[in-house]
């Protein structure tokens, strides 16, 4: 999306600012005698010089500024559509939850602009909401746009909604208007790829093959997509590490993909090139050490990377530290570990460090220290986002899963960590099959995220399988399915809905049209797709589907509806 506005181009000086100030203080003074209407005007342009200097700070790069300036300017004028233009572009710069709020403002204004809407889509988009942008886009295309920019965010819409046949035509028209536009060509590339036509694939191919040419961003990240492609010859690869070699702008990252590639047409230079690796990055600096430690830990040599980042070193970087010790855990040196985890001075953050030491308890075999560390973690974890995200991850590598979920639920009581939170308690309980607990936090998440259609759809799905609230679960399906009925998880819950009221053939009719690779899709969807066969009489049909399906990884109560049609 285009960047943030810039700013005027002849700003005041301080004196001359100073001056306004002056005018102000007693324009405002007499405006709020003499007129409402008056002193509601003198709010407006306070605000506007408010956000003259927000704009001036982004141009200096000085966000924590420009920030200030903007949240006074919304204190003076929350309605002015140059305030919550600014306020949602900086709000957006971070993901935070707030932007789509303003967006929403802002486009319900008399100033809101074409690129306006198109920011509000791109950012609902980017944020994985498709539904948010749901009524723009069906704008869009019964504007029959011709906008390039339109037409590729319609593309994105589609691949949400999991329509790449629908997203590939948009991203051709839209690709069509911007010919010369790498970045454009990529992303169009990388939807033929993943296209079931098998010539659309080819396509896509070839015109990353054509991008790779070109000495640009776009050219690198081609490369780089086909550098890990199964599929690639001994000549490819020779050409793109040819390709990537010449490139001007290479990136260490770039520089261990061609040893990537080395290393997968030339096995036998495996050792030689791997000593070469820690050799030649010996002197580098700190940062590019952590990032070839990490390219080892990933080709398991997990001794060259202790090598590379030597204690002395690690103990003045925490990343440094997690790194060597993530490969020293990966050598099952668990004493050494607990050994380094006392020298001093230590940078991890101390609830890291507890992390490390519980591990180190279990694996040593000693269970209730273990559990005492964890206990530890979580307090010196306390209300950092940062640290509880690293806690819940970890924990979840190594298999502590009720300490991963303790830390996901904390992190869920921050608002601009919230919905990555929710999403990974989703997760888990759906790993771990428990309906119950996923009804539960479906519903936290529709109370905190109300207009989450998919979140809606879920909840619904979930209250249908455990036979709960059918009527008002079918009339939630009947209204997502309306609103898009191509989308399979609208489809899926409308037809479990009738199966549940028993309106068989209205459940059949939710798949009439339907031509889909369904091993391809969820396993649950696929057992209510059978069991609606199965209901229908089409007993065979039904049986052909559930053979199909993998088991073990339905629910309880999916694994009952098809339980009649079971071998």
């Amino acid at each position: 999306m285009e960047d943030l506005p810039q700013p005027p181009l002849h700003l005041p000086s301080l004196r001359q600012r100073r001056l306004q100030w002056v005018l102000l203080c007693v324009l405002i003074g007499v405006a709020a005698l003499e007129s409402p209407r008056a002193y509601l005007a003198m709010k407006l342009w306070r605000a506007h010089l408010f956000i003259d200097e927000a704009e001036d700070f982004i141009r200096k790069k000085k966000p924590n500024e420009a920030f200030s300036r903007v949240q006074a300017a919304f204190q003076l004028a929350p309605k002015s559509d140059r305030v919550l233009r600014l306020s949602a572009r900086m709000y957006a710069s971070t993901r935070h939850p707030q932007a789509i709020m303003l967006w929403k403002q802002l486009l319900n204004t008399p100033g809101a602009s074409a690129e306006d809407r198109r920011n509000y889509v791109e950012l609902a988009l980017s944020i994985g909401v498709a539904d948010l942008a749901s009524p723009l886009v069906a704008r869009w295309i019964a504007q029959k746009t011709d906008h390039s920019i339109e037409l590729l965010l319609i593309a994105r819409y589609f691949m949400l909604k999991e329509n790449p046949d629908q997203a590939r035509l948009y991203a051709l028209q839209g690709a069509e208007k911007r010919p010369g536009d790498s970045t454009t060509q990529l992303y169009l590339s990388r939807l033929l790829l993943g296209s079931s036509s098998a010539s659309d694939a080819r396509l896509g191919l070839q015109k990353l093959w054509s991008l790779a040419k070109e000495p640009s961003s776009a050219g690198v990240q081609a490369i780089e997509i086909l550098a890990r492609r199964q599929d690639l010859s001994r000549e490819q690869a020779d050409e793109l590490v040819k390709r990537l070699g010449a490139y001007p702008l290479k990136s260490i990252d770039d520089e261990l993909l061609i040893r990537d590639l080395k290393l997968r047409f030339e096995p036998d230079q495996y050792f030689p090139l791997l000593d070469e690796t820690v050799n030649r990055f010996r002197n580098a600096s700190q940062e590019e050490r952590i990032t070839v430690g990490r390219w080892l830990n990933r080709q398991k040599s997990f001794h060259r990377t202790v090598e590379l980042v030597p204690l002395s070193q690690a103990l003045t970087n925490g990343d440094a530290l997690v790194l060597r010790l993530d490969a020293l855990a990966a050598m099952n040196n668990w004493k050494q570990i607990g050994g380094e985890l006392d020298a001093e001075p230590n940078p991890l953050d101390p609830a890291i460090r507890e992390i490390f030491r519980a591990r180190v308890a279990t694996e040593l075999g000693q269970p209730s220290e273990a559990r005492a560390r964890w206990r530890k973690v979580h307090i010196e974890a306390g209300q950092n986002p940062q640290i509880l995200k690293y806690v819940a991850q970890y924990a979840e590598r190594v298999g502590a899963r009720a300490d991963a979920e303790q830390a996901y639920r904390r992190l869920a009581t921050f608002p601009d960590q919230a919905r990555e939170a929710y999403v990974n308690l989703v997760r888990l309980a759906n790993e771990d099959q428990n309906t119950r607990r996923l009804r539960e936090i479906l519903r936290e998440m529709k109370s905190i995220f109300p207009e989450d259609l998919i979140v809606e759809n879920d909840l619904a799905y979930v209250n249908l399988l455990q036979n709960d609230s059918i009527q008002d679960s079918k009339s939630v399906a009947e209204k997502l399915h309306d609103l898009n009925p191509s989308f399979l998880a609208y489809r899926t819950t409308l037809a479990l809905a009738r199966l549940r009221t028993r309106e068989i053939d209205k459940a059949k009719k939710v798949y009439e049209g339907l031509i889909l690779e369904w091993t391809l899709v969820p396993a649950g969807w696929q057992a209510v797709h059978a069991a609606v066969h199965g209901a229908s009489g089409n007993v065979a049909a039904a049986r052909e589907f559930v053979e199909q399906i993998p088991i073990e990884k339905l629910k309880p109560e999916e694994r009952a509806l098809i339980q009649p049609w079971l071998p």
